[in-house]
């Protein structure tokens, strides 16, 4: 009789293991699904920004370039140091960002 009571603990405790076990590999996987999920809004997210932030820089480039080129012009002037240094930054930093946004793929 004692063993057969200690059989059925042991099987009750087995089977209650068992079904928290599943629990808990069910719990498991459904905060991966979600931490998959989050991570690829995340990266849409990020890649989104750099982009926009590439086209602006784009558009800067393009204007000052523009309004530039009529300067040099209108003035007779072969370049301008200061502008010059600052497309050149304009232009490393844009060259970062899609080198970063690459780096998302």
């Amino acid at each position: 009789m004692n063993s057969d009571l200690i059989q059925f603990f042991n099987s009750a405790v087995k089977v209650c293991k068992e079904e928290e076990y599943k629990r808990l590999s069910e719990l498991l996987e459904n905060s991966y699904k979600q931490v998959i999920i989050v991570e690829a809004q995340s990266r849409r997210k990020k890649s989104s920004t750099l982009i926009k932030g590439i086209q602006l820089i784009d558009r800067e480039l393009f204007a000052i370039n523009f309004q530039y080129e009529i300067v040099k012009k209108r003035y007779n002037i072969n370049s301008i140091t200061a502008l010059d240094e600052y497309i050149v930054e304009l232009e490393k930093v844009r060259k970062s960002l899609v080198k970063e946004k690459d780096s998302l793929k």
